[in-house]
């Protein structure tokens, strides 16, 4: 992933999927640049919450210095319809977007009036939305900006992609997706590349003897793997 320009960073405050205020320092318009990063797949398991096995230095900075839920609760299970939920604060149920990936047929799943996802308040309000590629570890694109929010969205929804076309002194709304604990086993193969990938830039893998597994999971091999 391209690095943003520092000035920038040193203007913005990230916290786990939400955006926290900071001012905006030697800027002509006063309103802060909000980031919001999605990981996917990642549940609590960091330090901040008590995780013991992975080390997450940079999340737990976060959690230190800015804000941490401790009853946060996502009011969905799984990926699309969990986004519907972030990206329009309705729960899902109220939009229809509460089936998995139920829009993609030939019924669309369109937002009721008055709804309107976050991006295009952020656009009303003079904001550039940004909707940065998807990337794995070693900053490699695997798709485009993620809009898998189970309804239907604007085309123009965002503006684009790329910060370093913005001119600095033009407040930004910009997500950022990542893959966390998508890097998990599909098969064989594919855990075997991924985890030669892991090991050469993370301090140790745990083991899957390791894991304290949930009491309402099954101590089975599949599970802990």
């Amino acid at each position: 992933m391209s690095t943003p320009p520092v000035s920038r960073f040193l203007r913005v405050l990230v916290l786990y999927f939400a955006a926290a205020l900071l001012p905006a320092f030697g800027s002509a318009d006063p309103r802060p640049d909000i980031v919001w990063i999605v990981i996917e797949d990642m549940s609590a398991h960091w330090r901040c919450y008590g995780e013991t096995l992975v080390e997450t230095p940079h999340l737990d900075a976060l959690a230190s210095e800015g804000v941490r839920f401790d009853r946060a609760i996502m009011t969905a299970p799984v990926c699309s319809a969990a986004r519907s939920a972030l990206i329009t604060g309705m729960y899902q149920t109220s939009i229809g977007a509460h089936h998995h990936r139920s829009g993609r047929g030939e019924l669309k799943i369109h937002l009721p009036d008055p709804v309107r996802p976050v991006p295009e308040l952020f656009r009303a309000a003079g904001y550039t939305s940004l909707n940065q590629h998807y990337r794995g570890l070693h900053g490699e694109q695997i798709g485009v900006g993620k809009t898998d929010y189970n309804f239907e969205t604007d085309p123009s929804l965002y503006d684009g992609f790329d910060l370093k076309t913005v001119p600095s002194d033009q407040p930004i709304f910009m997500q950022f997706q990542l893959a966390g604990g998508k890097y998990r086993g599909k098969n064989p193969g594919w855990t075997d590349k991924n985890r030669d990938r892991l090991e050469k830039i993370l301090p140790r893998i745990v083991e899957a003897d390791e894991v304290v597994l949930p009491p309402y999971y099954p101590d089975h091999p599949d599970i802990r793997d």
